[in-house]
């Protein structure tokens, strides 16, 4: 059994499809935490976006997730997405391959 500390309450978490890696994101930051179940290692992560995250979601077939924030205002719709790809022995920063923008 793990405890894992967050700067905030936890908003969205998932775990990889293999189960091996933790993914969880909070209302007060725009980091993004990866805990390892094998290692029980965890490393935090700046996502670039400015705006707290909110959207946090694996792939079913590979390393990927994605993570984003939207925030909703009367006149338009703000939605900021990024994927990440992971390797199982994660060193260093995930990289970022996709991003976009919408409104």
């Amino acid at each position: 059994m793990d405890q894992i500390r967050l700067p905030g309450m936890c908003v969205c978490f998932g775990w990889d499809k293999d189960g091996d890696l933790l993914a969880a994101i909070t209302d007060k930051s725009s980091n993004l935490l990866i805990w390892d179940s094998h290692t029980r290692r965890s490393q935090w992560f700046d996502s670039s976006i400015r705006d707290p995250l909110n959207v946090l979601v694996w792939s079913k077939t590979g390393p990927h997730l994605a993570i984003g924030s939207y925030r909703y205002d009367k006149t338009f719709l703000k939605m900021i997405l990024i994927m990440i790809c992971l390797s199982k022995k994660f060193q260093g920063k995930p990289n970022a391959v996709q991003s976009s923008y919408l409104s």
